[in-house]
């Protein structure tokens, strides 16, 4: 008995992580009509992840110390922003360098964010803005049913998770590539948010 389309697609949403129609990060909603297809790997939906030491733009993760970021240079701008997790808000530290926007909890936890438009700054396995997306998830062997989409607000993007020291899917760490309605990568975002 073949399945119906239907049921592949609540499959391939429930098998990518997706069996709610909102997360609570955002009161957006999954765009279940936009699943993407692509080569198979040996990964599984549930343990597939990103290694940590892909998971850098330039040799900078969520989890490099602060004090790295002063190879830069002094920021271009600084300014004072917020976030919000299951405590409540908090304030952050955007900084702001040619190539990047870093994101740091004022609480002591860290980077939180590092994110890049520009095209010459890549992730280890190549993935760089400007590529098409199923480029980038091949670079980053996401199995097929990894490879959903998802609308935040007016951004589509596609997120992977970072591996944790154990090498299982980290539930506060992740890759996104910010998507063009042309499925190309025009940022790319390095996030560690708490519970």
């Amino acid at each position: 008995m073949a399945p119906t389309r239907l049921a592949v697609a609540i499959a391939l949403l429930v098998g990518a992580g997706c069996s709610r129609p909102q997360d609570q990060r955002s009161s957006a909603t999954i765009d279940s009509a936009r699943v993407v297809q692509g080569l198979a790997t040996q990964a599984t939906p549930a343990s597939w992840c990103i290694p940590r030491s892909e998971a850098t733009l330039a040799g900078f993760g969520t989890f490099s110390p602060v004090e790295s970021l002063a190879v830069l240079g002094p920021p271009v701008t600084r300014d004072t922003g917020s976030s919000e997790d299951d405590g409540g808000r908090y304030t952050i530290t955007v900084l702001r360098f040619p190539q990047f926007r870093v994101d740091i909890d004022d609480r002591g936890y860290g980077i939180e964010r590092i994110e890049t438009t520009d095209p010459r700054i890549r992730m280890p396995p190549g993935v760089r803005v400007g590529m098409r997306l199923a480029e980038a998830q091949d670079r980053l062997r996401a199995p097929p049913l990894r490879r959903t989409l998802a609308t935040w607000a007016r951004d589509t993007t596609w997120t992977g998770d970072v591996c944790t020291e154990d090498s299982y899917p980290s539930e506060t760490e992740g890759v996104w590539l910010y998507l063009s309605s042309d499925s190309t990568v025009v940022r790319i975002a390095l996030t560690d948010y708490g519970p």
